[in-house]
C-alpha cells in the first residue's frame, strides 16, 4: 500500500511536497493550503496501517491532529480528503 501511495503523490509538479518514503515502513508528505501546512504520515505499526494527519501554522504550531487505522488505499484517500476538507 505504501508503495502505491508513493507512486500517486510523487510525480512531476505534484502539489505534495517533502515526500519521504521508507520502504514498507512509512510514507510522509506535506501540502500547503493558504497559511496552513498539512502533513500526512502513513505508517506500518504492529502489522496495521495507521494514518496521521497534522495541521500546523507557518511557525509550526499544531492546530489539530488526527489518526486512524486504515485498511485500503481507497480508505486512505477518503480519510485524507475528509481531513483536508475540514480545515479550520
Amino acid at each position: 500500500m505504501l508503495r502505491e501511495i508513493f507512486k500517486q503523490v510523487s510525480y512531476r509538479d505534484s502539489p505534495y511536497k517533502d515526500i519521504y518514503y521508507l520502504t514498507d515502513t512509512e510514507i510522509r508528505f506535506s501540502i500547503y493550503n493558504q497559511d496552513k501546512f498539512i502533513t500526512i504520515s502513513l505508517r506500518v505499526e504492529n502489522d496495521r496501517y495507521i494514518v496521521y494527519g497534522f495541521e500546523t501554522t507557518k511557525n509550526n504550531t499544531i492546530i489539530r491532529h488526527k489518526s486512524e487505522q486504515i485498511d485500503s488505499i481507497d480508505f486512505f484517500w477518503i480519510w485524507y480528503n475528509n481531513f483536508y476538507n475540514n480545515l479550520l
